[in-house]
């Protein structure tokens, strides 16, 4: 088989089994997922739909960080959520610098009633993609998920769409 044909099969079989966990690795170096910007799900909403900010990290006393968001749009209910990272695995995948998962446990609402049933104390999940330096197009993907019921380093790597429209996402796989 010859190199060409050999680095093919290779591609084609990390992109089928999703990419290379890196955190649940171990490897030497800095793991993390840092970000903050703005989210719209064109052509639904505005372009500054969803804020979002936060840092997610892998040290040697376990996965640590924070993450805020908010939903602003004016045609939906406000909410402010804060949360404490306590889960992180990332991924490196082919076409993108990285794609990860993050997870924690919320610790402020706003407003404490809200319409999305977010409550301190409940546990919340964050995909991010990581698609390289923005520019006239967004390249990376900030997507928010309620509790999954499981850790967030069993969760497969995924490739969601670029929902980005300002702001950046970056990821350390190693």
């Amino acid at each position: 088989m010859s190199k060409l044909v050999r680095a093919m099969v290779f591609a084609i079989a990390v992109v089928m089994t999703g990419g290379e966990p890196s955190s649940a690795a171990g490897g030497a170096g800095d793991v993390k997922g840092v970000g903050g910007g703005w989210v719209s799900f064109q052509p639904a909403t505005s372009a500054k739909y969803t804020h979002f900010s936060f840092s997610a990290h892998t040290g040697p006393n376990g996965d640590f960080g924070q993450v805020q968001f908010r939903i602003s749009d004016e045609f939906d209910a406000p909410l402010d959520v804060s949360a404490n990272v306590d889960c992180l695995n990332t991924f490196a995948f082919p076409t993108v610098r990285g794609v990860g998962w993050f997870s924690g446990i919320v610790t402020k609402v706003d407003p404490p009633t809200n319409l999305y049933l977010i409550s301190p104390g409940d546990r919340m999940y964050f995909q991010i993609v990581d698609g390289g330096d923005p520019s006239a197009r967004p390249v990376d993907d900030f997507q928010i998920s309620t509790d999954l019921g499981v850790s967030c380093k069993t969760l497969p790597p995924f490739l969601g769409p670029p929902n980005v429209t300002q702001g950046n996402i970056v990821i350390s796989t190693n």
